[in-house]
Parts: C-alpha cells; sequence; structure tokens
C-alpha cells in the first residue's frame, strides 16, 4: 500500500484481517504446515502494513505543511515562489485580514496581497497618506540636498515642472473597503433583519450582515440599534461568557439533538427575568433538528421537519457531512430518533470506539446552549405567532387538516430563517478567552489544517471507556441558568443514570417523542385550488411582520373552507 487513504478505511481493512487471522487459526488443521506457515507470514506483513499506513494517515491529517500552500522552483536562482490555493484563499478572506492570512501560512503579508490581487479577490486601495499631501516648503530644516529634489538636480540639466515631479498614488492597502451602505438603507436592512430575528443583538447582527457581505464597523451597528429602539436596545442585551471545552479539533465530536419539548423561554435583562411564553413548536407538530461542532460550534446542520423520525435525523446528518466531513464521533441523548445516525456511524466509523456515544442529555450540553439561541432568534416569534392564530385566527391544533396548512404555509418560512440563523452564526465572532475574537467558521476552517480533517486521535491516544463516558461535556456551562432552564423543558424523559460504559449499542430504554407527518389530504383537484391559492396569498409573501403572517393563514383558510366546505370546519 504506498497511496495514503481514508484512516476509516484503513481501520476496517484491519478489523477485516484480524477476523481472518482467527479464522485461519482457528482452523489451521486444515492447510498443510508449508502452506500455513506462508498464510501466517503473510498475513502478519499485510497487518504489519496496514498499521504503518494508518498511522502515517493520521500523522498527515496532524501534521505537515497545510496542502494549500506549496513552493514552486523556476528553476533559477532566488527563492521560490509561493502559490496559495485559490479556493482556500478566497474562503480565508472572508473571515481574516491579510496579516492574520499570512501568519497562519508564516508567509509575509506582500505574498498574499500578491496572490489576492492575482485572483482578483481584492482590489488595490489607494496609499491613505500620498507623498502629494506633506507640505512643499522646509522652513525651518537645514538646507539638505536629499530633501530638496531641485537643489540636488545636476547642474545645466532641464528642470522638469510640477507634474513631472508628482508622484502617482501608492498602493498601501489590499484590504477589502468597509461598506458604503447609508445611514438609512442600514437601519432599514437592520430593522428587517430584527422582524426575522426579533431577539439578534449586535454580535449576531455583525454576522448577518457579513453573511449578506456587508463588512460594517460596530460602532456603527451599534448606533443604528440605538436609533432604531434605544429603550429596548439598553435592556435587552445578552451576555453570553464562553467557557473552556476541550476535545480533539474540528469534526472530532458532533452534538446533535432535536428541539421537541413545550418549553417556555426567559428574557433575561438586566433588571431581571421572566417567563414570557412558548418557545417550543412541538404543538404544532413541528420539530427542529440541529448538528453542531463541539470545537468550533459550528452548526453543520439545523432544520424543522413535520415528523420526528429517525431517517429524517439520519438525511439531515448525511447532508451536513456532505458539506463539513464525516465526523470522527457524536454524541446524542436516548432519544429513539438517534438509532439510524448511531448506527451509520458504528458501521463507517468503526465498533468499539465510541463512534457514537449514547449519553443523558445533560452531558448534551453544548447544542443544549444553541438551542437557547435558536429558539430566542426563531422558535418563539414563531411559537407566539401560532398561539395567536389559536387565539384570534381559529387554528385548531387538533385538526390535521389545519397543522397541514399550517405546515404548508409557514414551514418553509421557518426554514429558510432557521438557514440564515445559521449562516449568520458561523459567521458572528465570539469571545475568546485566550486569544482573538473569532467566528465558528473561522475555528472549524483553519484549525482543522492544524488538527486534522477530523481531529483524530493517534493510535497511542485511545481514550478509554471511562473518558468517553464524560467526552465532551460543558461541566461548567451547566451552571448558566438559561442553559439548564432549556435542557429542563426540552427533556421531560432523561436517560436517568444509565451509563454508556461497557456497554454497546444503545441503551435498554429508548425516549420516544412521536410526532408523525401529517399527509396531504386526498381532496379533489387540490393540486388546482392550491396553485389558485397561491395567487390569493401572493400580497403577503414575503413578508415577516406579524400582520402580514396572519393575513396569509385567514386568507387561505377562508379560501379552502370555500371550495372544501364538507371538510374544513
Amino acid at each position: 500500500m504506498s497511496s495514503p487513504t481514508d484512516s476509516t478505511v484503513l481501520a476496517r481493512l484491519g478489523d477485516d484481517l484480524d477476523e481472518f487471522s482467527l479464522l485461519v487459526r482457528q482452523h489451521e488443521g486444515i492447510f498443510p504446515p508449508d502452506e500455513l506457515q506462508v498464510m501466517q507470514s503473510s498475513i502478519s506483513a499485510m497487518q504489519l502494513d496496514i498499521r504503518m499506513q494508518y498511522r502515517d494517515t493520521l500523522d498527515q491529517s496532524h501534521h505537515g505543511r497545510p496542502p494549500v500552500l506549496i513552493q514552486e522552483h523556476s528553476g533559477g536562482r532566488g527563492r521560490p515562489r509561493y502559490i496559495i490555493d485559490r479556493d482556500w484563499l478566497a474562503w480565508a478572506y472572508q473571515h481574516r485580514s491579510t496579516s492574520g492570512i499570512a501568519q497562519f501560512l508564516q508567509v509575509s503579508r506582500s505574498v498574499v496581497r500578491n496572490a489576492l490581487l492575482e485572483y482578483g479577490l481584492a482590489q488595490p486601495q489607494a496609499s491613505p497618506f500620498p507623498l502629494s499631501s506633506f507640505p512643499d516648503s522646509a522652513e525651518g530644516v537645514a538646507s539638505d540636498d536629499l530633501l530638496d529634489p531641485q537643489a540636488a538636480w545636476p547642474a545645466g540639466a532641464p528642470v522638469p515642472d510640477a507634474a513631472q515631479l508628482a508622484v502617482p498614488p501608492q498602493i498601501a492597502s489590499y484590504t477589502g473597503p468597509l461598506s458604503s451602505i447609508s445611514d438609512d438603507a442600514l437601519d432599514d436592512l437592520i430593522r428587517r433583519l430584527r422582524q426575522h430575528y426579533i431577539r439578534a443583538g449586535l454580535t449576531m447582527l455583525d454576522g448577518m450582515l457579513r453573511r449578506l457581505g456587508h463588512q460594517i464597523p460596530r460602532t456603527r451597528i451599534r448606533e443604528s440599534l440605538l436609533r432604531i429602539d434605544p429603550v429596548h436596545r439598553v435592556f435587552d442585551r445578552i451576555r453570553i461568557r464562553r467557557r473552556k471545552y476541550q476535545v480533539a479539533g474540528p469534526n472530532a465530536l458532533w452534538h446533535h439533538d432535536g428541539q421537541h419539548g413545550a418549553l417556555f423561554y426567559q428574557i433575561f435583562a438586566g433588571v431581571g427575568s421572566h417567563t414570557h411564553g412558548p418557545a417550543g413548536l412541538i404543538r404544532w407538530k413541528i420539530v427542529i433538528h440541529g448538528f453542531i461542532d463541539g470545537y468550533s460550534r459550528l452548526i453543520a446542520a439545523l432544520r424543522a421537519h413535520n415528523n420526528n423520525r429517525a431517517a429524517t435525523v439520519l438525511l439531515l446528518f448525511l447532508m451536513a457531512a456532505y458539506l463539513f466531513g464525516v465526523p470522527s464521533r457524536v454524541r446524542g441523548d436516548h432519544g429513539v430518533e438517534n438509532l439510524a445516525v448511531a448506527e451509520w456511524m458504528e458501521t463507517n466509523r468503526g465498533g468499539q470506539r465510541g463512534s457514537y456515544i449514547w449519553g443523558r442529555s445533560i452531558h448534551n450540553v453544548r447544542i443544549e446552549r444553541l438551542w437557547v439561541d435558536v429558539t430566542a432568534q426563531v422558535g418563539a416569534k414563531w411559537a407566539d405567532f401560532f398561539s395567536l392564530l389559536e387565539v384570534r385566527y381559529s387554528l385548531d391544533p387538533h385538526s390535521d387538516l389545519h397543522i397541514w396548512l399550517l405546515h404548508y404555509l409557514f414551514l418553509d418560512d421557518i426554514n429558510a430563517e432557521l438557514q440564515f440563523f445559521a449562516e449568520a452564526w458561523n459567521h458572528h465572532r465570539i469571545q475568546m478567552r485566550d486569544g482573538p475574537n473569532r467566528s465558528p467558521a473561522d475555528m472549524f476552517g483553519f484549525d482543522m489544517l492544524v488538527h486534522g480533517v477530523r481531529g483524530d486521535q493517534l493510535p497511542d491516544e485511545a481514550l478509554s471507556a471511562e473518558e468517553l463516558e464524560v467526552y465532551g461535556v460543558d461541566w461548567e456551562a451547566l451552571r448558566e441558568e438559561q442553559v439548564l432552564h432549556s435542557h429542563h423543558a426540552n427533556n421531560t424523559h432523561d436517560g436517568g443514570l444509565t451509563s454508556w460504559i461497557g456497554r454497546t449499542g444503545p441503551p435498554e430504554h429508548l425516549n420516544e417523542v412521536d410526532v408523525q407527518a401529517v399527509e396531504e389530504p386526498a381532496l379533489t383537484h387540490l393540486a388546482g385550488a392550491l396553485a389558485e391559492l397561491q395567487g390569493i396569498i401572493q400580497p403577503w409573501a414575503g413578508h415577516a411582520d406579524r400582520e402580514s403572517l396572519a393575513l396569509r393563514w385567514v386568507n387561505s383558510l377562508v379560501f379552502l373552507q370555500t371550495r372544501y366546505p364538507d371538510v374544513f370546519m
């Protein structure tokens, strides 16, 4: 085996070879002595080759020069030329400055600047200090030919005029320019964002604006918030202290969970807290499933579904793995909906190594913390709105037809907001205790080049069963009132005191939150009716304010009650 391959493939090949070696030893009596000796020697050589190749593969994923940077030798004199991968540089330039990229690659800033210009990823900016801005006179300074270009000019030579002596602007900056959006346009944009995410603060709005392509100083965002809602801005600040969390690296451990509790969210302000209203969407048969990388806090997947089936969770996981890579391990609670993901991980990442760590939901704090933000930014808004529909606009949560219509009208909107929230979250910068502020996307992408593609443990650093029991647990986060409130409200049935140690496969007792998809009603000419309905509600499509959403529901319900009076009551 001369070419590197995936460490998982090598590990499974080694397991197959071990099983074959065991069979040979069990039935060695049927082989002639000479043939048995050759077979055993060949198996031992292959096992040694696989072990060496496995270690080399892991070593290359952990150490070695980042593959995004290569040196090109021209064959002549002088230093070799550095070539930076264009796709990687385009991604990195969205998250770090020129000097930050240069420091990471351990090259000079000019190498990064030249690559940005060559690939057309940045435009040269004029020097903020052109030579023409300095005073022409030198009063009070001793006469010096070096400071007086005309005095230093050769005798008898024609003296050029001022236009010929003018120095063209020097290129000194390659940093992307800040957005030139006006204050009025910025206020309007932030006002529209807060229609979708009513609890978005300074940091999350910064991430959302970056996701939309605007680089705006935080001072301008803060001023805009004060102009839009000065009172709310003072009393509605959420401070999140980030505490130490230790795993091997990006993709070393993913946490996943489903938000299916009928919880109530709280507003935490400087003057206290109080219960505000329902935030779980389970009452209306909507479950939000999510996957988050424990190391970087990058949201790999976040989506609302009309069911809580294991196949649905597995499909979401596979989509996330396609985008961000297969993690080394996944941690989940004792929910039945996690069975398919656990089986896939044990099959494809190997058994007896903790590929899927079953644990109590209290150990899954990383994603419980995420639910606090998802609830505040997305879930609470829709729970309040659906409750309003029940009170004022005839929504019956016990009617399958009403729930089907609710999903038809608003489930795509919820997922659009969740998708944008996840992208903004991945771009928003988190305060780090031991370094500069970094976004989840920054930590995930840059640190993967340092720690390896999956953050795999080296063979001599394998985790014991006791270590796997608490691997990826953020103990200090359990002291946060918001996280504990979210956990207790969202997990009515925890796994008791069952332990993962010494177990293989799923726990003996699994919790089931049964949410079955409401099927489309079998009504005559329904497709045509829905096409007509789209035209009726078109005036309110794309609007996120409560009044427009309510009008979309009311007009849809009235239309279907008129078209199918015997069905829609």
